[in-house]
């Protein structure tokens, strides 16, 4: 199956595979964790309407998928990121959403490569 780079750059991954042998795998299944973490941590901060919470939640996000060559789902983090430090959050809830949706995608990719 090919998965577009945007999504998973796939090849960035492998590489990175062999740098970090044994903790390639600890690496994928800490991103898993936090990142469903960041995500409930964005939909609480979108409840409270506290902005600077919503963006500190888009922020570790977007930097921990561009660690894992997630580049979609960090572009999409650091647009909600933006809009948080301005305080516009009328697009918040579709954006975390797009996220997620995203988030979900990656993992799918992950686990389909035998990495989660």
């Amino acid at each position: 199956m090919s998965i577009p780079g945007d999504i998973v750059d796939l090849e960035a991954l492998q590489e990175l595979s062999t740098l970090l042998e044994d903790e390639f795998l600890a690496l994928l299944s800490a991103y898993r964790t936090d990142a469903l973490q960041h995500i409930d941590g964005m939909k609480a901060a979108l409840v409270e309407r506290e902005a600077t919470k919503l963006r500190n939640h888009a922020h570790s996000l977007k930097g921990s998928s561009a660690n894992v060559y997630a580049r979609s789902l960090a572009a999409c983090c650091e647009t909600l990121e933006h809009d948080a430090l301005a305080g516009n959050l009328d697009q918040a809830a579709s954006q975390i959403q797009e996220i997620e949706q995203k988030l979900h995608t990656v993992l799918d990719v992950f686990k389909n490569n035998g990495w989660l």
